[in-house]
């Protein structure tokens, strides 16, 4: 099969309907640490300027009682910083498919789970793409893409993760999965606060 949109496309398609069946695709490819760190990067920087350029037609309202609006808009308004930290969000992710499933007797590699999570990324960014265009002419349908997208997020994570390690159980996999993602948010958080402390110090 040709690498194109069309076919990558048609690829993500089939992959939110058979997500296991995705994973194993991608892990049979046996992409090395650096294609698939090269493919990370690039999914970075796509989302980055996606939600640049949806912050630049829809700015967020000024809130001056609200600091982390103000964060918000200032990560928002540099698609450089975006990119470094939605690189930095989606490495820690893959390590913690690959380390947390090992911890719970897993066998996947980490360079699986590095082009896993660039592939799940891909997906998540057609979905941001329809979520931008959508917004110029409906808010709510913006908004229900959105929630959409978390949907399928933790729906391909948990196929993903549970492939990637050869786990039977794919609730059993969410259920791990739901600790890991609170540590995500918590390391985020902590490096958008170093970040912008950084830059108003």
């Amino acid at each position: 099969m040709a690498v194109d949109l069309k076919n990558l496309v048609l690829a993500a398609r089939d992959t939110v309907q058979y997500p296991r069946a995705g994973a194993r695709a991608v892990i049979d490819m046996g992409l090395p640490m650096v294609t698939g760190g090269l493919a990370l990067a690039l999914m970075a920087v796509g989302s980055a300027v996606l939600a640049a350029l949806m912050y630049a037609a829809f700015p967020l309202p000024d809130d001056p009682t609200a600091p982390t609006l103000a964060v918000l808009q200032q990560v928002l308004s540099n698609p450089l910083q975006l990119a470094l930290v939605q690189l930095i969000i989606l490495g820690v992710g893959a390590w913690l498919v690959y380390r947390v499933g090992k911890g719970f007797g897993g066998a996947g590699r980490l360079s699986d789970a590095v082009a896993l999570m660039a592939w799940l990324e891909f997906i998540l960014l057609l979905l941001q793409m329809a979520q931008t265009l959508s917004m110029a002419f409906s808010p709510d349908l913006s908004q229900a893409i959105g929630l959409f997208g978390f949907v399928v997020f933790l729906w391909l994570l948990s196929n993903f993760t549970a492939e990637l390690h050869g786990f039977a159980s794919v609730f059993s996999t969410f259920l791990g999965i739901v600790g890991s993602v609170l540590v995500l948010s918590f390391t985020a958080a902590v490096l958008l606060a170093l970040i912008i402390g950084g830059r108003m110090s």
